[in-house]
């Protein structure tokens, strides 16, 4: 089953993830044009070191959310109330909000952030799509962090390949999901532990056509029963859970490669196969998809 990193500790199957590799890269900015005015977006990993960019009384002219990937510190609101940092903690900076970020220098301190400008964050803020609460806990584990370079990567990408529009709509299904698992890490009982580690079993791609049943087995639940609670919570089967999962990606995939080669890559027999599933979920051909986004980007 897959496991949620809580507290201090990296478990073994994440560090090969956390490199010093992935903390070389420049920063990842996109200049973009909403409401008619320009506007930016920054995303990248930054190892602190033993000199951490701790931050003491500060008011940041734009919005930032950060996830602890290593090491500690504490962050303390305008009102001194403060909230413990650790791997799986993400934490807010708003615009004109006073507040104090202070990271351990003896614990190898280590973050993904991602920073907008304030008529974005005005936009987004007025949509009601950001957390008021400076400070959540997500859990860490390898699925996270593939969703945190990922989400680097896209905001790299030239607008050729990913319009701003996209941008901003691949940013809020990130934000809404990485809320969503605070909400469920903040109140579970026995059954939403066990529904939170299978949902994370089968967002993961090395398990896309795995038996489900194999989960419910290893945990010693019978599989009627996990189907019945998992749909209770989640309003759909695990199947239908784990379809609508990779089928996001094959979304993310098909703005910049081939209906065969996307078809391959997640293990469909053979595009065929590929877009009878993809019709029926997502309502239109792989092709058709590709044909839309190309239009929007125009």
């Amino acid at each position: 089953m897959g496991k949620v990193i809580t507290g201090a500790n990296v478990q073994p199957d994440i560090t090969h993830l956390l490199g010093e590799e992935l903390f070389a890269h420049n920063r990842r900015s996109r200049m973009m044009k909403l409401t008619g005015q320009l506007g930016f977006i920054t995303s990248d990993f930054k190892a602190h070191g033993i000199d951490p960019d701790s931050k003491r009384d500060y008011r940041s002219t734009s919005f930032a959310i950060n996830c602890v990937l290593r090491g500690r510190g504490v962050y303390i609101e305008e009102n001194g109330t403060s909230h413990p940092l650790t791997p799986g903690s993400v934490f807010h900076r708003y615009p004109g909000v006073q507040h104090s970020s202070l990271l351990d220098a003896t614990s190898d301190y280590a973050e993904w952030y991602l920073a907008l400008d304030p008529v974005t964050w005005e936009c987004l803020h007025k949509l009601g799509l950001l957390s008021v609460k400076p400070v959540l806990s997500v859990g860490l584990n390898t699925l996270l962090v593939e969703e945190l370079i990922s989400m680097a990567d896209a905001v790299a990408s030239p607008s050729t390949k990913l319009s701003s529009p996209a941008l901003i709509i691949r940013l809020i299904n990130f934000i809404e999901g990485i809320y969503e698992r605070a909400k469920e890490a903040t109140v579970e009982d026995h059954w939403g532990r066990i529904v939170r580690e299978a949902s994370l079993w089968l967002e993961d791609p090395q398990n896309d056509w795995v038996d489900i049943a194999l989960f419910a087995n290893e945990g010693g639940i019978a599989y009627p029963s996990f189907r019945r609670i998992f749909k209770e919570r989640r309003g759909i089967s695990p199947g239908e859970y784990r379809i609508r999962h990779r089928l996001d990606r094959a979304c993310q995939m098909l703005l910049s490669r081939h209906v065969k080669e996307v078809a391959d890559s997640l293990g469909y027999a053979d595009p065929f196969s590929f877009s009878v599933q993809f019709k029926k979920y997502i309502g239109t051909s792989p092709q058709q998809f590709q044909r839309n986004v190309i239009q929007l980007r125009e």
